[in-house]
């Protein structure tokens, strides 16, 4: 598989795994992502870790023509994992049944999903949104609002899982709850933010440092 500059793949796929896929998988992980995985209270919260993250190392393998058993991860001070010594750059996200992978060279990049709920907190709206995104969502009829929300939240932790940091780590910012394109300034930092095609009852974003000519979209299906 091949990316070109300036260009993102992203690919999709489900969380669900058989028995057997659970054993396959958990054998592709690494030591620590087999002990992450054995923490998780829940065998549905555990094998959807299995599944993301085996399915990544089976992606990356793709892009760098590897073994996906042989692939070692670093993190960043806030447990972004990343890939030493290659142009290549990834994040991933899942909610749900759900999962999105992006992949792209040389910059840094940031992809968030979440499964809209029947209804949003207004609370942590104003917590965690600024004034003139909460203000937006105040232009919304209800059901509206509902996925103007979730779709807000995704833009937002598309920008901050961009730039690597924790949760409450980041400068200030705002963004559009629309689902548009547009260009976030951050500390003399530009960021294109952008809405994803996903699935109905879904929204996501995506995040980069870099002008994003061309996004292409991929479903994996991959059994083992």
């Amino acid at each position: 598989m091949k990316i070109e500059p300036h260009e993102v793949h992203i690919w999709s796929s489900s969380l669900a795994l058989t028995q057997d896929q659970t054993k396959q998988y958990l054998a592709i992980l690494s030591k620590d992502e087999q002990t992450r995985a054995l923490q998780f209270h829940t065998m549905l919260h555990r094998e959807r870790f299995i599944a993301a993250r085996a399915r990544l190392r089976q992606l990356l393998a793709g892009y760098l023509s590897s073994d996906p058993i042989q692939i070692n991860f670093s993190y960043n001070h806030y447990q972004k994992p990343f890939l030493p010594d290659t142009q290549l750059r990834f994040n991933l996200s899942h909610s749900d049944n759900l999962v999105l992978y992006a992949f792209t060279l040389n910059h840094e990049i940031g992809i968030d999903v979440e499964k809209i709920k029947p209804s949003y907190s207004t609370l942590v709206a104003k917590r965690y949104f600024t004034a003139s995104e909460n203000n937006e969502l105040l232009g919304y009829e209800p059901l509206e609002a509902n996925i103007a929300f979730y779709r807000t939240w995704s833009r937002r932790e598309a920008i901050i899982k961009a730039m690597g940091k924790g949760i409450f780590q980041y400068p200030p910012f705002s963004v559009s709850t629309l689902a548009i394109n547009e260009t976030i300034l951050i500390e003399n930092q530009a960021w294109s933010l952008m809405p994803v095609n996903t699935q109905t009852g879904f929204q996501a974003a995506l995040a980069s440092n870099q002008m994003i000519a061309q996004v292409v979209y991929q479903h994996y299906d991959r059994e083992r």
